[in-house]
């Protein structure tokens, strides 16, 4: 488990590094005023006190330490600045290792002397110009802790480093401060400056100031209880006892104090001191700990409401409390979204066996989700942040809910994903209505492109109705002026114009029944004259009318009927007209040389009569229209055949009042066509009933005669 970073405060961290940079000048300082000491030959300023000096070499280090500890307390620290205080913490480590290594393996390098020369026989030195052991011992943990601390690793170990230097130079301080002289130097042997140790000693405290936002050292900043106690009690308990043991010692040699009354003061003052700081720490800590349970109070209070908030949100929420999400809370609204009623139900389908709901399943584009691929699963495990994905929740009694479900991860001080937070909302009805408006787009849009149709077929109507009315008037207008100005006066001639006013006559009075016929049945006022009816009677007299027409279009037109009688209940005039109509639309699209039958069929039910053409034959796009009104598979200036394409639509509507049905066929362009219809023998009650009431009024139309096809 990853152990959790210590909360820190920020002001004491900054701090920190502040004082890290004021130590830092402080030792680059020290470090040039003892080497212009030896540069100038002048004792004072080489430190010395007590016969022992600061070493030149002791100096140096100072310097580059003072600057690698500055490198490390900058603000905006780089690559560069990173890798420079890096060398200047390996300079210092490795030389104060090897003027150590000389003291203990007995060589000598040459590094002692190698910027000033010392006289032989100064005191606590083993060797002129070289730096003691507790001081090259000190600089190689120097460079040690320096390093470490640029490099960002092993901050504990730097730290270490810097307690041990401290160690040394509080020895060395204290020896000079009580006058022990084998605390900091023996003649003969080895010793410290006290300038040196000093500089160590704030050397040491500027590497854990620097570091106070990791390691051990990070208790210094931290915000609680332990990091004010320590804060407040660590000061006291290296300065206070060496400085009131410092002053007793000093009255002591005075004379103005005997041993006995001296340490009898020291220790009472020690109490007096520590016990005041406590009771003052332990003030302080007691409104800290007020504040808090006053913090975790109002906490609470947020929370519950924060619980409430959620309860009454019309959306739900879930909660994943850990990174496999195999317990998920929910509000109140998520609980009835899945049908789970108790308060703490578990709401995760990746929950053990015997917690995990099983009342229902997801599904994705109707494909079953597994409980890994959930998105709060995903978002509690891979910590990735899911939106606005569509799921379907179906339930065991078939219901099925649309949810519309986005996640987020939940992560800890370090990042890691701890578990998810998502929110659902049910679409269900939202997108059924928006189903239902597309289904409605779809609908107008089809209804507009069919008003558009018609209104193009009506524009398409009115132009053809123009056009077929004025070409025989035009005939009929020329002929006529033509006989009454006296132009014409050849018999044959005479005759000729005649005919030809009639034919014009005789074509715009069909134009005009068709139209009338087509108003009629559309408003519903067309009247049929029902009777028994010889259907094969009809179809002959139809294709008596017709045969002219194919003749002189060489056109063979075939009848062939069953022998038996063929019997039906209707209007003979209109089924004639059906009749006619079929068979001039088939030799109206049938070629010279073409052959057009028309097969009449009995049945015990039904007579079925086949009109069948070898012509241009009809697209199968197109055949779900050829019935339609005012439909011509041909229209505007490409039209090769006349007429208003009333026909079909008529004989369907004629058909279909007598109780029967048509339909048509073609195998595609080229291939010719057939249409058959089917009328009842015996008519139904509904169209017995239907035609009664039409008898009294029924005035039969004129039986057609030949004329050019109009379909």
């Amino acid at each position: 488990m990853t152990q959790a970073a210590p909360r820190l405060d920020d002001r004491i961290v900054n701090r920190g590094r502040t004082l890290g940079c004021a130590v830092s000048w402080v030792l680059i300082l020290a470090g040039g005023l003892t080497l212009a000491g030896w540069a100038y030959d002048v004792e004072p300023l080489k430190g010395g006190h007590g016969g022992i000096t600061t070493k030149a070499n002791a100096a140096v280090l100072l310097v580059l330490a003072g600057g690698s500890l500055w490198l490390l307390c900058v603000r905006r620290q780089s690559a560069v600045s990173r890798l420079v205080g890096q060398a200047l913490a390996l300079l210092v480590g490795v030389t104060g290792a090897a003027t150590l290594s000389q003291d203990l393996f007995g060589w000598d390098l040459g590094i002692d002397q190698l910027l000033f020369t010392e006289r032989p026989g100064a005191l606590a030195t083993t060797s002129p110009g070289r730096v003691g052991p507790p001081g090259s011992a000190s600089f190689t943990l120097a460079g040690l802790s320096l390093f470490l601390l640029h490099a960002r690793r092993a901050p504990q170990l730097a730290q270490s480093a810097a307690l041990g230097i401290a160690t040394v130079s509080l020895l060395a301080i204290t020896g000079y401060a009580y006058s022990v002289d084998m605390l900091y130097g023996v003649a003969g042997f080895t010793g410290i400056a006290l300038r040196t140790a000093v500089a160590l000693l704030f050397l040491s405290l500027g590497l854990l100031a620097a570091s106070a936002d990791r390691g051990f050292a990070a208790i210094v900043a931290g915000p609680g209880t332990g990091s004010i106690m320590t804060r407040r009690l660590l000061a006291f308990a290296v300065i206070v006892p060496l400085l009131l043991g410092w002053i007793n010692l000093q009255l002591e040699r005075a004379g103005y104090i005997d041993a006995p009354f001296a340490t009898a003061a020291l220790m009472l003052a020690i109490i007096a001191i520590l016990t005041g700081l406590i009771v003052r720490t332990a003030l302080r800590v007691s409104r800290i700990e007020q504040q808090q349970l006053v913090a975790e109070a109002q906490l609470r209070d947020r929370l519950h409401e924060i619980e409430m908030m959620m309860e009454v949100l019309p959306i739900g929420l879930f909660i994943a409390t850990d990174r496999s999400a195999r317990q998920i809370v929910g509000n109140r609204a998520a609980r009835e979204f899945l049908r789970i009623p108790e308060t703490d139900g578990n709401l995760s389908l990746s929950a053990p066996a015997g917690e995990a709901p099983i009342h229902f399943r997801v599904f994705r584009d109707g494909v079953e989700v597994a409980p890994e691929d959930l998105p709060v699963q995903r978002a509690a495990c891979e910590g990735v942040a899911i939106h606005n994905v569509e799921l379907d929740v179906v339930f065991a009694d078939g219901e099925v809910k649309r949810e519309l479900l986005s996640a987020l991860p939940l992560l800890d001080a370090q990042g890691v994903p701890r578990g998810a937070v998502a929110s659902v909302m049910d679409i269900t009805a939202r997108r059924a209505a928006e189903k239902e408006r597309e289904e409605l787009l779809v609908r107008e849009r089809e209804a507009r492109a069919q008003a558009e149709a018609a209104n193009r077929a009506k524009d398409e109507f009115l132009a053809t109705v123009s056009h077929e009315l004025r070409t025989p008037l035009t005939a009929i207008l020329g002929w006529a002026s033509m006989l009454r100005e006296g132009t014409v006066r050849d018999p044959a001639m005479v005759e000729h114009a005649l005919a030809t006013i009639e034919r014009g006559a005789k074509a715009q009075a069909q134009l005009i029944d068709d139209l009338l016929d087509v108003s009629r049945i559309r408003a519903g006022m067309l009247r049929l004259d029902m009777r028994p009816v010889d259907l094969a009677g009809v179809v002959k007299a139809a294709a008596d009318v017709v045969r002219p027409v194919a003749d002189a279009a060489g056109t063979e037109l075939r009848v062939l009927l069953d022998d038996g009688a063929c019997e039906v209940h209707g209007d003979a005039t209109r089924l004639q007209q059906v009749v006619w109509n079929l068979l001039t639309n088939a030799v109206k699209f049938s070629g010279r040389g073409s052959v057009v039958e028309a097969r009449l069929s009995v049945s015990e039910t039904d007579a079925a009569l086949t009109v069948t053409d070898t012509g241009e034959g009809i697209d199968p796009g197109l055949l779900p229209h050829v019935f339609d009104r005012f439909w011509q598979a041909e229209s505007g200036r490409t039209r090769r055949h006349g007429g208003l394409g009333l026909g079909l639509s008529i004989a369907r509507d004629l058909v279909e009042l007598h109780g029967g049905a048509i339909e048509a066929a073609s195998d595609g362009p080229g291939r010719g066509a057939r249409f058959t219809v089917r009328l009842p023998r015996s008519p139904s009650a509904e169209v017995a009933a239907a035609a009664r009431p039409q008898v009294a009024e029924a005035t039969a139309a004129p039986p057609p005669t030949a004329k050019p096809p109009t379909e």
